[in-house]
Order: C-alpha cells, then sequence, then structure tokens
C-alpha cells in the first residue's frame, strides 16, 4: 500500500509539472504571435498597395452682380439750389416758387414706385443647358439678361450666375416659371424697396429748378451790363446741372422700378461616383508573397523564443524528475534489501 500512496504521489506530481511547462509554452507563444501578427497589420497597412485617398479642391463661385453694384449708387442728391442775388434793375423778376404748385404736380404720381430684386440659388442637372432655358423664358416676358457667366471647375461639373431684369409686372410669374426649370430650390430670396417718397422729391426738385431757370432766362434778357449777363449765365449754368443730375437719378428710379431684377445662382447637382479598385494580379501576388514571409519568419521567431525561454524550464524540470525517480528507485533498493 505504502509502495502504490508513493507511486501515485510522484506520478501526481509530474503531471503538474507537466501542465505547467505546457501552460506556460502556450502563453508565451500566444502572446508573441499576436505581437506578430499587430506588426503585419502595421505593415500592410503602410504599405502603398491599394486605393489611396485622393485629395479634391474645391472651387469657389465668383461674379460680382451688376445690379448689385448699381443699387449701391447714391441715394441723395444736393437740393441746394444757388438763389440769384438781387440785380439793379426794377425789372427783377422774383423767383420765389410756390410749394403748393410743386406738389400739386408731383401728386399725380398715382401708384408708389418699389425696387424689386430676387435672389434664386438653385439646382440643375446641366448648368449650361440651364442657362440657355432661362434666357428663352426671360426673352418670353420682355425682359434681357444683363450678365451671364458660367463656370467650369476641375472635375468638369459646371456652375453659372445669371443676371436678369424683367418687368415688374410679371417678376412673381417669371420666378415660377424659372423654378419649373430646375431640379431643386436651395434658397430663394425676394426683397423690395421703396423709393416713392424720393421719386416725388426729385419730381419737386425737378420742377422747381425748371421754375428757377425760366426766371433766369428771363432777366439774362433784361441785363443791360455786361457784369449782370455773366452773373446770370453762372447762375444759369449751375441750375442747369442741377437739373441734369436731378433728371439721371428720375431716369434710374424708373428704370429700377419698371424692370426687376432677379439674380440666379446655378449648380450641378452632385455626382456620386463609386471608386473602382484597379486589378492588380501581380502586386496583389507581391503582397501575398510578402504576408506568408512575415508570417513565417513569425512563427520561427516564436519557436526560437519558446525553445530559449521554456527549454532551461523543461531541462531543470527533467532533472528534478530524473532526481526523484533516482530516490524512488534507492529506497525501493534499501527495502527489498
Amino acid at each position: 500500500m505504502a509502495k502504490r500512496k508513493y507511486t501515485w504521489l510522484w506520478i501526481l506530481l509530474g503531471a503538474v509539472l507537466v501542465v505547467l511547462v505546457l501552460g506556460i509554452t502556450v502563453v508565451v507563444g500566444i502572446g508573441y504571435l499576436v505581437n506578430k501578427n499587430y506588426a503585419v497589420d502595421d505593415y500592410l497597412s503602410s504599405s502603398d498597395y491599394g486605393l489611396t485617398k485622393g485629395s479634391s479642391s474645391g472651387y469657389s463661385l465668383s461674379g460680382a452682380s451688376d445690379t448689385e453694384s448699381a443699387l449701391s449708387e447714391e441715394k441723395t442728391l444736393s437740393k441746394s439750389a444757388a438763389e440769384p442775388s438781387a440785380l439793379t434793375t426794377s425789372n427783377s423778376a422774383s423767383l420765389d416758387t410756390s410749394v403748393d404748385e410743386v406738389y400739386s404736380a408731383a401728386s399725380d404720381i398715382s401708384e408708389k414706385k418699389v425696387i424689386k430684386t430676387g435672389n434664386l440659388s438653385v439646382t440643375v442637372e446641366n448648368a449650361g443647358e440651364a442657362v440657355t432655358k432661362i434666357t428663352d423664358v426671360i426673352d418670353d416676358e420682355g425682359g434681357f439678361v444683363q450678365s451671364s457667366n458660367v463656370y467650369t471647375a476641375s472635375d468638369d461639373s459646371q456652375s453659372a450666375t445669371v443676371v436678369v431684369k424683367v418687368p415688374a409686372k410679371d417678376f412673381e410669374k417669371t420666378v415660377k416659371d424659372i423654378k419649373k426649370l430646375v431640379k431643386s430650390v436651395e434658397s430663394e430670396s425676394v426683397s423690395g424697396q421703396d423709393v416713392t417718397a424720393e421719386y416725388v422729391d426729385l419730381q419737386a426738385q425737378l420742377k422747381n429748378y425748371r421754375a428757377e431757370e425760366e426766371q433766369y432766362i428771363k432777366i439774362m434778357e433784361q441785363a443791360t451790363t455786361v457784369e449782370d449777363t455773366l452773373k446770370v449765365a453762372d447762375k444759369l449754368a449751375r441750375v442747369r446741372g442741377n437739373i441734369e443730375q436731378v433728371e439721371g437719378r428720375i431716369k434710374y428710379l424708373e428704370n429700377q422700378t419698371d424692370f426687376s431684377t432677379i439674380t440666379i445662382y446655378l449648380s450641378e447637382e452632385t455626382k456620386v461616383s463609386i471608386p473602382t479598385k484597379e486589378w492588380k494580379p501581380w502586386e496583389n501576388a507581391k503582397v501575398a508573397f510578402q504576408y506568408w514571409v512575415k508570417a513565417l519568419q513569425g512563427l520561427v521567431d516564436a519557436s526560437v523564443w519558446i525553445i530559449l525561454f521554456v527549454g532551461p524550464v523543461v531541462i531543470v524540470a527533467l532533472i528534478i524528475v530524473l532526481i526523484i525517480r533516482a530516490v524512488i528507485r534507492k529506497r525501493k533498493k534499501a527495502k527489498i534489501e
């Protein structure tokens, strides 16, 4: 019984040592292989194989609207008119003009003067074709294209900016017709500037200047000296300059209120293209061979590490087992004797 007891004890001890050695070997080997796999993955990710992301440079739309610059024109004109100094003559005419008479003439304006401006940002399938269609619509409405610019990007996509003038009475209808030609409307804005008061004021100024002009002409006809004639001529020239300035502003307001401005920004719909990977069999074989070599190197390196790291442990374990077996045999012989 004692003999069997010692035998099972040594067998159990040997089994524990073997399991311990195998466990250490497996843990070390798995850890090393995992690290090598990460190294291989890093190598593949850092290689030049496969598609790389390209950088796309954007483009920006440029082009100032002539209409915007026109609207930034001065809104006020000088309202001061030079008053003629009294001439030493009994026939001098009075330059006073009835205010009631001036504004009674200006009150003949029956409708408001409003400058309408619209902005549309739209998406189309083809910018060039859309510009042509918009031009046809504007022509049908009795308007005209003030400016048109088409831009082509590096990826051959196009965009455009079109500034059109249309009759004010057809403003809303024209906007609706333009919307029917596009794929989608990204943004839309409409603004109106009421210039009725300014227009009435300019008409009053013009009538006042006309009256002054007539008075100066009459005074010049009655002048008896060169000095008086020169003085009146100078004042008459300044009044006529004011008349031209006011008439120019009136014509501008009439043009802006009779024809509304619409600015259309067109951009083509973004076409999403799926990149196709070029087939490179030689490159694939090259990468596969490199991967295989790296994997084989990893296995060899792991085997070397296992042998060098676990080998001494195994040797020590074998020595211990041999010593134990020798001791057991020695005791057995002693008992037999």
